[in-house]
């Protein structure tokens, strides 16, 4: 019976997923962003429905990835933008690539940084840097790019999955 009740959920889902919303749709979705994509995604989703789907009920949760793959097992939210490559392979998820989002070091609106046309890696290691946790992946990159004292062990002064 669980299971059938399982499947009939996902029937629904997909039936939902296949609909492309008008403006006087209403629903109501639970997406869960980790740390790096909540900080750039927040705002932008939460503008972009109250403008084009004034009806719908938009819920952002932010937690780290481990904790939001298993909100998604629970069906506690119904979809993630996670950094993948955080992602514990998992035989009971489908994961599908949507898009890649650029990574980039950003500062505050009037912060000295943010005056000049051009900030080099030398200039950044000024100032305190803070960030999310990343991945093994992104800390190899950063030391190839930038050398020894990008790596996050060093570069970084302070971590939390809640960046903004």
């Amino acid at each position: 019976m669980q299971r059938c009740q399982g499947l009939l959920e996902e029937v629904e889902a997909l039936k939902r997923a296949g609909k492309v919303l008008e403006a006087t749709d209403r629903g109501h979705v639970r997406l869960g962003l980790s740390s790096g994509p909540g900080a750039m995604l927040t705002a932008p989703i939460m503008q972009h429905f109250s403008k084009h789907f004034p009806k719908f009920h938009v819920e952002i949760v932010r937690a780290n990835t481990e904790a939001l793959t298993y909100m998604l097992c629970e069906r506690t939210v119904d979809a993630l933008v996670i950094d993948i490559r955080s992602m514990r392979p998992a035989t009971d998820l489908q994961v599908t690539e949507i898009g890649e989002m650029k990574g980039a070091f950003m500062c505050r609106k009037n912060h000295p940084l943010a005056k000049l046309a051009k900030v080099s890696f030398k200039q950044l290691r000024h100032y305190a840097v803070a960030s999310t946790p990343l991945s093994d992946e992104l800390d190899r990159v950063l030391i190839e790019r930038y050398g020894e004292t990008a790596h996050p062990d060093v570069l970084v002064n302070y971590s939390s999955d809640e960046i903004s």
